[in-house]
């Protein structure tokens, strides 16, 4: 044992031990913990989906019928917020949201090796919509739609 009495000295922590002190690490950090790892979600759905958005934005700019574009998210978040407010089902998260979310991102990267940015665009629909199950549920996003639906408008 260390000085602390933590037991980490000398490799000789059994993996529970260390698992416990994770486990208490991300409870009592828990909002630091979720913020983390949302700016890393994020960053790499950025990352991934970069040919998708930028043929995104090229068509907002350079096409006087998809000018209405950029309101598309932010009245779909409107939507979402509102329905979710109304929702009586808290949120639940389950793993088929990962699922879907991976597929998604999995759609992301076809484009990497492919000349065709269309399905990074689905993929990109997809994925958000996975990481929504992911966190609040099937059946809350079930409930939740339109906003989603909204968004192959973008």
């Amino acid at each position: 044992m260390s000085a602390t009495g933590d037991g980490l000295a000398g490799g000789n922590a059994s993996p529970i031990h260390i698992a416990g002190r994770v486990s208490h690490f991300v409870h009592r950090h828990q909002f630091a913990v979720q913020l983390a790892l949302g700016v890393v979600t994020l960053a790499c759905l950025a990352r991934v989906f970069a040919p998708a958005l930028r043929d995104i934005y090229f068509n907002w700019t350079s096409f006087a019928e998809y000018s209405y574009g950029p309101l598309v998210p932010v009245i779909a978040a409107i939507m979402l917020y509102r329905d979710a407010r109304r929702s009586p089902l808290s949120p639940s998260g389950t793993w088929i949201g990962v699922a879907i979310f991976a597929t998604g991102c999995a759609l992301g990267l076809v484009t990497a090796i492919s000349p065709f940015v269309y399905p990074a665009n689905v993929g990109l629909l997809i994925a958000i919509t996975g990481l929504f199950i992911a966190f609040h549920g099937w059946r809350r996003a079930r409930t939740l739609w339109p906003g989603f639906v909204y968004l192959i408008f973008a």
